[in-house]
């Protein structure tokens, strides 16, 4: 009972901290957002999870979470920056930039990339060995489905295609029509161009019956067309078109399962819940559980550089986690969990700590980032760095930050601000230098 009021009161306190600090409960800036996903996929089941596994690490793990993001947050916001400012996903301001410019010159040429990739892979892989196809065509047949699920993006080519299908589907493509919701909304694309993109984007991304990737896209589509708009649509219609693209997925589950009629709604549902709120609190569980019943703290081995850099073995934890936590004829699979279950793999406590306390830094200096620069391709990274941040509650902070966006496209965004600063630098420069020369 003592267990369930602490459970209770955790969410309340910082929710109350962070309406001290930010003035609003429900105001739309990274950190809430944070906060929210945080609550919703890993806290509402977290203590069935501990009831599960018994492991008070985890347990702390996940109510400390939530009190040291909203602390760090408002301690910066209020006391190193002094800031009274609310931060709002909204925007009021959008403009075209010469980067915009640029990319918008070339859309045609652009898309006709996006299609062409899109080509490549269905002639790569061949129609018999694309997953999503083969659970039409034979429903029955989960474990062939999930064998073609686990290599659907290996290539019959060349390795360097299976990274370009990957990093599209993950980034690239989410990025792309965050962009061209944007040009869309603002009537600066048409509808037949709109509309061929999101469809052939939705089958690339729901190929290998993946379900989170063709949620990421059609989502970015939606909220880059909501700050095109100012934020315009209302929050019904946004909630509404949240729970469209979670079901576009999850038409799948009745498929794999076998299900029709009445019955196929009900797996339909439950299956969608248990994904969103029981895995990814579950699959943390099982980090917590294994790492701390064999005493093992991975360290840097876990990310190829970093093991490469201080000599240790690389070791891929999630496939690690999947050949040695559960028993299974499938291989190649992964268990991937929480950024906060992956430190705890590699550092123990301390790792969840200190990752914690760094994303909450770089959550706020998100927010100023992005007030600050509100052109089309600056709002649809904004979408793309949103989303990879809720995706730190499914993934490892390290897969998150490159190939979800997280860090890379801020850091990317940075490198062509300094650079245009040093262009129109030089440029007013030259100007000033031929002014002079002129006047002599």
């Amino acid at each position: 009972m003592l267990l369930f009021l602490i459970h209770c009161l955790i969410p309340l306190v910082s929710i109350m901290i962070i309406k001290i600090s930010y003035g609003q409960v429900l105001s739309f800036s990274f950190v809430h957002i944070f906060l929210y996903s945080f609550l919703f996929l890993i806290y509402i089941r977290a203590l069935e999870v501990y009831e599960l596994f018994g492991n008070i690490h985890f347990l702390l793990s996940v109510w400390m979470i939530p009190l040291i993001v909203v602390l760090v947050a408002s301690f910066i916001k209020i006391v190193v920056l002094k800031s009274t400012y609310s931060f709002n996903l909204r925007i009021s301001n959008l403009h075209f930039n010469a980067t915009d410019k640029f990319l918008y010159s070339r859309i045609h040429f652009f898309s006709l990339i996006f299609l062409t990739i899109i080509v490549v892979f269905i002639v790569d892989i061949g129609f018999s060995n694309i997953a999503l196809f083969t659970l039409f065509i034979s429903p029955n047949n989960s474990i062939e489905v999930m064998n073609q699920r686990i290599s659907g993006l290996t290539s019959n080519i060349t390795p360097l295609l299976t990274y370009i299908y990957a990093y599209s589907r993950t980034l690239i493509f989410p990025l792309y029509f965050s962009f061209l919701s944007i040009l869309f909304a603002k009537k600066k694309i048409g509808k037949w161009h709109y509309f061929l993109i999101m469809l052939t984007g939705i089958f690339f991304c729901l190929s290998t019956t993946a379900k989170s990737p063709v949620v990421i896209f059609m989502i970015s589509g939606l909220f880059g067309y909501n700050f095109a708009i100012e934020g315009r649509l209302k929050i019904k219609k946004i909630t509404m078109g949240i729970i469209i693209v979670l079901l576009i997925p999850a038409a799948i589950y009745p498929l794999l399962y076998g299900s029709s009629g009445l019955n196929s709604m009900i797996v339909l549902i439950d299956s969608l819940w248990r994904r969103l709120t029981w895995v990814p609190s579950y699959a943390s569980g099982v980090y917590f559980d294994y790492f701390s019943n064999h005493n093992l703290s991975m360290g840097f081995s876990s990310n190829k550089v970093l093991s490469f850099f201080t000599g240790q073995e690389y070791i891929n934890i999630p496939s690690y986690i999947y050949e040695n936590y559960f028993n299974t004829t499938i291989q190649g699979g992964l268990v991937n969990a929480s950024y906060f279950a992956s430190f705890y793999a590699d550092w123990g406590l301390y790792g969840v700590i200190f990752s914690t306390i760094f994303i909450s830094m770089f959550l706020v200096s998100l927010d100023y980032f992005f007030k600050l620069n509100t052109t089309f391709l600056y709002t649809a990274g904004k979408v793309i760095v949103l989303l990879g941040m809720i995706h730190l509650m499914l993934s490892n902070f390290y897969s998150v930050s490159l190939g979800r966006g997280f860090v890379s496209i801020p850091l990317l965004f940075l490198l062509l601000k300094i650079i245009s600063t040093q262009k129109n630098y030089f440029s007013v420069k030259d100007s000033v230098y031929k002014g002079v020369k002129h006047e002599i």
